[in-house]
């Protein structure tokens, strides 16, 4: 979701990058599976063109938030997170304090990282 919605100053990285290059992250594929045939098409029309005008990329962003993708891709991170979260401590008995602090740190890190 950073490489679309992501604030451009803290990753560093322009938020039409995955548009322009069609990546075929969960918002898109999410967005796709529930948009409407007509703003499906268009949106697979749009993306993966790396001239694609800024109206363009604004355009899909719209149609990402339309779709509600967005959130459903945050739920879908957030239960992804509970599972590793869940089984991380199901290992905690197998290892070492600092290790187990280490691999909480970075699923922390994965799942409200800005950059």
């Amino acid at each position: 979701m950073l490489g679309s919605f992501g604030n451009e100053q803290i990753t560093g990285k322009p938020t039409d990058g995955d548009i322009r290059e069609g990546k075929k992250t969960c918002l898109l594929i999410d967005a796709l599976s529930k948009l409407d045939p007509n703003d499906a098409q268009r949106v697979k029309n749009l993306i993966g063109n790396p001239y694609i005008t800024k109206e363009a990329v604004k355009e899909v962003k719209g149609l990402f938030l339309k779709s509600k993708s967005v959130q459903s891709c945050k739920k879908l991170a957030n239960k992804y997170y509970e599972m590793a979260e869940t089984n991380l401590n199901n290992l905690k008995p197998h290892v070492n304090q600092s290790e187990f602090e280490f691999f909480k740190s970075l699923l922390n890190f994965v799942l409200k990282r800005e950059y």
